[in-house]
C-alpha cells in the first residue's frame, strides 16, 4: 500500500502549521495571566496597556529595591527590628 506523496506532505505541513498556532495561542495566555497578575498586584492600575503597566511595575521595583538598600545600611541587629515591631521601642 502507498501513501501519496503529494498529499501527506500537505497533511504534514497543517498539522505543523497548527501545531504552532497552539504553541503561540499557549504563550499569548501565558503572557495575559502574568499581566493580568501583576495588573493585580499595582495599586489604581486595573485598566492600563501593556507598556504603562511595565513602567509602573520598574518604577516599583526601584522604589523597593532603594527602600532594601536603605534599611541594609542602618544595620540594626534582628532584636532592635523585632522591639521595634512588638512595640517594645519606639
Amino acid at each position: 500500500m502507498s501513501i501519496p506523496i503529494e498529499g501527506f506532505a500537505e497533511d504534514k505541513a497543517i498539522a505543523a502549521s497548527k501545531s504552532h498556532s497552539q504553541a503561540r495561542k499557549r504563550r499569548r495566555d501565558w503572557i495575559n495571566a502574568q499581566l493580568a497578575t501583576l495588573r493585580k498586584l499595582i495599586p489604581k492600575y486595573d485598566k492600563i496597556d501593556m507598556a504603562a503597566l511595565l513602567g509602573s511595575v520598574i518604577d516599583q521595583v526601584k522604589d523597593l529595591k532603594r527602600k532594601a538598600m536603605e534599611v541594609s545600611k542602618k544595620k540594626k541587629p534582628a532584636k532592635v527590628y523585632l522591639q521595634i515591631l512588638f512595640g517594645m521601642l519606639e
